[in-house]
């Protein structure tokens, strides 16, 4: 039986409702019945019931149900990755899980790129052989953008959402590059991508989404041809503007004498537009003398009821659409409904229902809406031919042989800058000497001439490799790592820090990336080491795991995207590339593959964790190492390669704005941590569940305190009335003037 992991962060049942999450749910459903063993990893947030429900919902479709949050507890608590954004949180961990596993297929949507790490090991190791890497292109971050009309994404800290679009949409662009198998349920987004500069894999189909017949029932009631129901995510991108301008100029034209008769209705998530809620700008911008409904709370079932007993005609207004589920419920329930002529919607639907992308052509299509024959409408969408399409897509992925790929053993020369390390040193020999990689050389350049002790090396050179030693009388890292790479002999140039250590098969595997992917430089993951002297190196120590992304030059303007310290690259590369600044600043790594990649050079990340990088106490740097502190000066350094054929005013732009936001809102937050910055004021992905169950708690215990404060004041209520009654009693009146002497003896202290 073939297996397959469907990984979402948005699903029916635990997510209200979602394009992507209905596609994922219906396409798990049609697996199942055609025999797949399915299971769904389900990487985002409940927002209704329990996980426990959701397992045994899904267990009496036959589906396994695995919350991605719950795995990771239970299998790596003690492992922190360096990023704390939620993307970076769950590309990583779902890459983890499917080590874990053995499945056929693994699919993904690309939205947020939760595929990245998972096919960045397919590509570069052979980890994940077997397993073939399924995405469908829903609704990227740029597709999202264009459509809500944004030029930045906006959570309450723009500097940082804006950093996060930059990872974001690299891994999607990379995620749809370099996948088995790319599919898309319309035609339109291919397009899209391919005009914004997208590389596509070049395996790749139209699928319309899957739809499950056991939720679909024919319309039945006679038309309301007075009652608009706007059916979709209530924001901008759907075009809810457009809606409204429509509707009001509607009523002014044809229900100004009968203002009863005309009904509207928003079915839909309350989202923002123009910076304020949708259900305020409802308010603001629709004729105070329309009636209308609004329901931001309905999951897809009670939306599809609601429509069903109201018998109105839905609007689907979008600006930008691939292959709204809106539209596919309403063919597949033969509710009648009209809709923008935008994207993807076109390959859907018949020509009859569709209107442009105005409030104009809008008002035009709903004035003669009673001349569509809705019942006699043949649409392009069928369910029945969409979902066994794409059960025999999946099959045929399912039984595509794999083919391995051999290495080809080459000559690695390994470059170390020596400084004053010799606390270090031999450490990381060891680890190289102990390499299951043996045709290596090592040049080491010392920045003081036999200031290594030789004779204990030899020693322990259990291998037996060469080694030779170079003088660097520059005493910069940059020359010292030139010197190595001129006396180099080998294919290959491994360049890494003398405190650092490698792991046992770090060698092999950087080769074996290199030309598994026809890259000319390869690196890895690392974890930071807190301490001198030699250490542990199982994989799951409790260190920091430190996460390079790769060629994201736009990030790069920013930070070090390409590698932390160590890194393989071929000697050709090299020195096309020119060797490294000669200088002894932070950063000659970053702006060597700076210039790299303006020499259109090719590099990747395996993300496996290759080497183990020191952090050492900042009072011993500057003895001991080469400076590893970023400061101002060494970043505008290492930029300059990408900033050179940039126009003088463009070049202004990015210093005085882009940059200099970057460092004032972000560097100097916290401690100038990006990862505390990114990380503030924000619960962590894996104790959401834990933070949600204490919100209820206390939910509970206001509502136990307002139940107590009601009690309190319905007795005091009945005590004044009881006062009250008795103040104005026949038996108070009478005992006034007893009471009146008693007071005045009080006083009197008699």
């Amino acid at each position: 039986m073939d297996s397959i992991c469907l990984i979402s962060s948005s699903l029916l049942g635990p997510t209200k409702n979602g394009g992507v999450g209905t596609a994922i749910t219906y396409l798990a459903c049609e697996l199942e019945k055609s025999g797949f063993d399915v299971t769904i990893l389900f990487t985002g947030g409940i927002q209704c019931e329990t996980e426990g429900y959701w397992i045994d919902k899904y267990r009496d479709m036959g589906i396994k149900f695995l919350f991605l949050p719950t795995w990771v507890k239970e299998n790596y608590w003690e492992s922190t990755v360096s990023d704390h954004n939620w993307w970076t949180w769950r590309s990583y961990w779902t890459y983890q899980f499917l080590l874990n596993h053995t499945f056929d297929i693994a699919h993904f949507p690309e939205t947020c790129g939760y595929a990245f790490h998972t096919i960045q090991a397919k590509r570069t190791t052979d980890l994940l052989k077997g397993l073939k890497v399924v995405v469908t292109m829903h609704s990227s971050t740029e597709w999202l953008k264009e459509g809500m009309h944004q030029f930045h994404l906006e959570d309450g800290h723009e500097d940082r959402a804006n950093l996060l679009y930059l990872k974001l949409n690299y891994a999607e662009r990379y995620t749809c590059r370099y996948c088995d198998y790319l599919l898309a349920p319309s035609e339109a987004m291919f397009q899209w991508a391919i005009r914004k500069g997208w590389i596509l894999c070049r395996n790749r189909a139209v699928a319309f989404n899957a739809y499950s017949s056991s939720v679909s029932a024919a319309f039945c009631a006679e038309i309301d041809y007075d009652h608009f129901i706007f059916f979709g995510r209530l924001e901008k991108g759907k075009g809810i503007d457009i809606f409204c301008s429509a509707i009001n100029e509607l009523f002014r034209v044809k229900y100004q004498n009968e203002p009863d008769t005309l009904k509207v209705s928003f079915l839909g998530k309350n989202a923002q537009v123009n910076g304020i809620m949708a259900t305020e700008y409802i308010a603001q911008n629709l004729d105070a003398g329309i009636v209308s409904q609004i329901h931001t709370d309905f999951d897809t079932f009670q939306a599809l009821e609601y429509i069903k007993e109201t018998s109105g005609i839905c609007v689907m207004s979008s600006l930008l659409d691939n292959s709204p589920y809106s539209i596919v419920e309403c063919i597949v329930n033969k509710i009648p409904f009209i809709c923008s002529d935008t994207g993807g919607i076109p390959e859907l639907v018949n020509e009859a229902v569709l209107f442009h992308i105005t409030s104009e052509s809008l008002l035009e299509k709903i004035l003669s809406i009673r001349s569509i024959d809705f019942n006699g409408l043949k649409h392009k969408y069928s369910l029945f031919a969409a979902n066994s399409n794409l059960v025999k897509i999946h099959k045929d992925i399912a039984s595509i042989e794999e083919q391995g790929h051999e290495i080809q053993v080459g000559l690695v020369s390994v470059c170390i800058a020596y400084k004053n390390q010799s606390i270090f040193i031999l450490d990381l020999l060891n680890s190289i000497f102990s390499n299951t990689y043996t045709k290596i050389e090592i040049i080491i350049a010392e920045e003081q001439e036999n200031s290594l002790d030789r004779i204990k090396i030899q020693e322990i050179n259990t291998m037996g490799c060469p080694i030779r030693y170079v003088c660097n009388n520059s005493h910069s890292k940059g020359e010292g790592y030139n010197l190595c790479a001129k006396e180099a002999k080998g294919e290959y140039l491994l360049f890494i820090h003398a405190e650092d250590i490698m792991q046992s098969d770090y060698i092999r595997l950087l080769v074996a990336a290199c030309q598994q992917a026809s890259l000319d430089a390869v690196s890895t993951l690392s974890k930071k080491i807190f301490g001198i002297g030699n250490v542990d190196l199982k994989e799951k120590t409790r260190n920091l795991i430190m996460i390079p992304f790769g060629m994201n030059r736009q990030l790069a303007l920013l930070e070090n995207t390409y590698s932390q310290s160590s890194f393989l690259i071929s000697k050709r590369a090299f020195t096309e590339v020119g060797g490294f600044a000669k200088t002894n600043d932070a950063g000659i790594e970053w702006q060597f593959f700076n210039r790299f990649c303006e020499k259109g050079l090719e590099m990747d990340v395996a993300p496996v964790v290759g080497f183990r990088e020191r952090d050492i106490a900042p009072e011993l740097q500057d003895k001991l190492c080469y400076p590893k502190k970023i400061t101002y000066l060494s970043h505008e350094n290492a930029i300059e390669p990408l900033l050179s054929n940039m126009p003088g005013y463009m070049r202004s732009f990015f210093y005085e704005w882009a940059l200099g936001r970057y460092y004032e809102e972000v560097l100097t937050k916290n401690a100038k941590s990006r990862f505390s910055y990114e990380a503030s004021a924000k619960i962590t992905y894996m104790d959401m569940k834990t933070y949600n169950q204490k919100v209820k708690n206390l939910n509970g215990k206001v509502t136990c305190l307002e139940q107590k404060t009601q009690s309190l004041t319905a007795q005091r209520d009945n005590l004044m009335t009881g006062i009250s009654n008795y103040e104005n009693s026949f038996f108070w009146k009478m005992t006034m003037p007893m009471r009146k002497i008693l007071d005045i003896l009080k006083g009197s202290g008699k």
